[in-house]
């Protein structure tokens, strides 16, 4: 519980324009995630829309584009990195599960966001102030 109001804390302390950028990515991270799943390939222009927003989102989260870490720039990143990192692992274990075509056009966007989320946690794993591996 006490984790929740933390989280609570940080995301009220992100300025607008933050908040806005995360619902849309995760709103596109879920959509390419579900269409992948139901292996929809209607709609080519505007999935390839969709995977570039969600591309230049989540590049920009991870690519340390923070103002002062006072506000909690770097544990929202953090954070972000993490829920990328399991839906995208979550969606390529259903895929397997279900035999899914691997060729699927979304199925090649998941993995390069799951590549660039576990590389982003690794490289924020220098936490000063608990132990890390």
């Amino acid at each position: 519980m006490k984790d929740i109001k933390k989280l609570i804390a940080l995301w009220k302390k992100q300025c607008s324009s933050t908040k806005i950028i995360l619902f849309i990515g995760f709103a596109c991270l879920m959509n390419v995630v579900i269409s992948t799943l139901l292996g929809s390939n209607s709609f080519p222009e505007n999935n390839m829309a969709i995977k570039s927003i969600l591309s230049s989102i989540f590049g920009y989260v991870f690519g340390k584009h923070c103002i002062p870490s006072k506000f909690g720039h770097e544990e929202i990143q953090t954070i972000t990195g993490g829920l990328v990192a399991i839906i995208c692992l979550a969606a390529l274990f259903i895929t397997n599960w279900i035999h899914l075509d691997p060729s699927l056009s979304g199925l090649s966007e998941i993995r390069d966001l799951l590549l660039l989320a576990v590389g982003f946690l690794i490289s924020k794993a220098k936490n000063k102030g608990k132990s890390c591996l």
